[in-house]
């Protein structure tokens, strides 16, 4: 009788569920009934019926009142109204007939607006949407093509987004050539892993736009500390650039804008936490000596004292801060995670192998396109033979060993070569400029920019290798290292030397790397010089001409 009775019930229920979501019945189920049944975290396209406000409640993307769910492996769908597309951490607003698409951030509290985008054009009138179409709908990935007309031409790009995701995949289809990215940043970071970093905003500038000297990625600071957006692309052929506000002061990049190619990919990160960056940009009280910055969660934090016309000196931090004098500007913000980092928390470095599929070291590897998986490093050395000497297994590896230390001084001394050689192009490009400022005065506020870069670079080279002055050289630690492999035991010995390699090798790391980002930086000031002043257009050109002829050698 009770097996009968559970039976009965049991068959009402599933009718109950049966009716509950058959379509046009009195109880049919809301669309985040549905999207809860199934499961947040995958992807859906959902059209609104009716056109959102420009300035819509966010209680409308949360209540989804009205909305429609387009069914998996549907693409044919005409929407009557905009298009969305959301999972349970991004939602993207496609407006029927609109200009723009808009992203944003699903937080505990609400949906937060994080980015406009569209086609960057100078054109009179602003694009406008002419085209939407589903290009995939699987709980795996949701893609819609998006087609913007731009004076007579059909600009296409495609918005995908994957289960779980806080990161949006665009891909350039037909037509496109530029996108713009508005999101009101208030600083945007060129990071340089091993040297300095680059950072703008915060202070007034001169023009309405900067040429960045990214080569595939940048971060947008924004939200009053509480989000990052990461934008990452799939070439350094293209350029970026960020645009500041025509309000005086400009002191902040409102939007960002790519030079792109069709069939290239952009990916946007939203990495959203509170306090997940933060700043002081002006001196406060009396004392002189200002408490040591503070992180919201265990992660390598960058610290980067900021300077004029971008310039920083950067340090990477895990758990102690350095205090700040308190005439310092500085920004702090994660670059990395650690073992105690919250799985759930995603950092830059998260997000360029996610997207590129590389971390810090194998990303200048292959911008400089080194594949060589075991290169000789100094670190990897280091790890490599402390290993040994760990497992008490160095006199098996003597051959191997000595061989090892063979090939890393080699990869120094070509590391050091090409240094000098960054040093003396740059050597001649501030002569060049010396020479140009008296032959013409009145280009001397012109060039001031590049010989400030090349000052800056040369004085931060200095600065970083007086860390190394008084310690062994490296021959002197390759010969110690022979010497221990025979003895048994020198594992605390070994850890010693390997400290020291580390710390040599990250002189010329940071050497090479400063060298790279200020020639990027002089190739960008060249542009906007070209731009500014069309009369100088002859000696930008020089200079960008000396740079490539070294680089296409180096």
């Amino acid at each position: 009788m009770h097996s009968k009775y559970n039976s009965r019930i049991s068959h009402i229920t599933v009718l109950a569920v049966i009716l509950l979501y058959l379509p046009g019945t009195l109880g049919a189920a809301t669309v985040n009934e549905l999207i809860a049944e199934k499961g947040a975290i995958f992807p859906y396209i959902l059209d609104t019926v009716t056109p959102i406000p420009e300035t819509p409640d966010p209680i409308v993307f949360v209540d989804k009142d009205g909305w429609t769910l387009i069914a998996e492996d549907t693409t044919d769908h005409s929407f009557q109204g905009d298009t969305i597309i959301l999972n349970d951490r991004i939602l993207i607003i496609v407006r029927k007939n609109g200009s723009t698409v808009d992203i944003y951030s699903l937080l505990d509290n609400g949906p937060a607006f994080r980015a406009r985008l569209t086609p960057a054009t100078e054109a009179d009138s602003p694009p406008t949407i002419d085209m939407i179409r589903i290009v995939e709908n699987t709980p795996g990935a949701v893609e819609i093509a998006v087609g913007f007309a731009v004076e007579r031409i059909i600009e296409t790009f495609a918005f995908r987004l994957t289960p779980a995701s806080s990161i949006v995949e665009i891909i350039c289809m037909e037509n496109t050539d530029s996108i713009s990215i508005r999101n009101d940043s208030e600083y945007v970071v060129i990071p340089n892993f091993f040297a300095d970093d680059m950072v703008f905003g915060g202070s007034a500038v001169e023009t309405n736009s900067v040429f960045l000297p990214a080569d595939q990625f940048l971060l947008a600071l924004g939200a009053s500390g509480d989000s990052i957006v990461m934008a990452v692309w799939d070439s350094p052929a293209y350029t970026a650039k960020a645009i500041f506000s025509d309000q005086t002061p400009q002191s902040c990049p409102n939007s960002l804008e790519l030079d792109l190619k069709e069939s290239a990919k952009i990916w946007l990160a939203f990495l959203e936490t509170p306090g997940i960056w933060s700043t002081r940009s002006s001196p406060e009280g009396d004392s002189g000596q200002k408490a040591a910055p503070s992180a919201p969660f265990p992660a390598k934090w960058r610290i980067n004292l900021l300077k004029e016309n971008g310039f920083a000196i950067s340090q990477t931090c895990e758990t102690e801060f350095p205090s700040t004098a308190e005439q310092d500007s500085f920004l702090l913000y994660p670059i990395d995670r650690t073992k105690d980092t919250p799985i759930t928390q995603f950092c830059p470095v998260d997000i360029l192998r996610n997207t590129l599929g590389v971390g810090p070291c194998q990303y200048v590897l292959d911008s400089e396109k080194i594949a060589v998986e075991d290169y000789p490093t100094p670190d990897r050395v280091a790890d490599w033979i402390g290993n040994l000497f760990s497992k008490n297994r160095q006199s098996r590896y003597a051959e191997q060993i000595q061989n090892k230390c063979t090939d890393m001084m080699a990869l120094l001394s070509e590391t050091r070569s090409r240094i000098d050689g960054y040093r003396g192009c740059a050597k001649e490009i501030a002569e060049l400029c010396k020479t140009t400022e008296q032959q013409n005065p009145n280009m001397a506020q012109s060039l001031r920019k590049i010989q400030m870069t090349i000052e800056t670079m040369e004085s931060d080279i200095s600065r970083r290798s007086a860390d190394s002055v008084g310690q062994e050289s490296m021959e002197t630690l390759c010969s110690q290292i022979l010497t221990l492999v025979a003895k048994p035991d020198s594992a605390a010995e070994m850890s010693a030397i390997c400290s020291k390699m580390r710390s040599i090798g990250a002189v010329d790391d940071y050497a090479l790397s400063k060298c790279r980002m200020s020639f990027r930086w002089m190739d960008c000031l060249c542009r906007m010089g070209m731009e500014q002043a069309p009369d100088h257009l002859k000696i930008y050109q020089e200079i960008q001409n000396i740079m490539r002829n070294f680089l296409a050698r180096e």
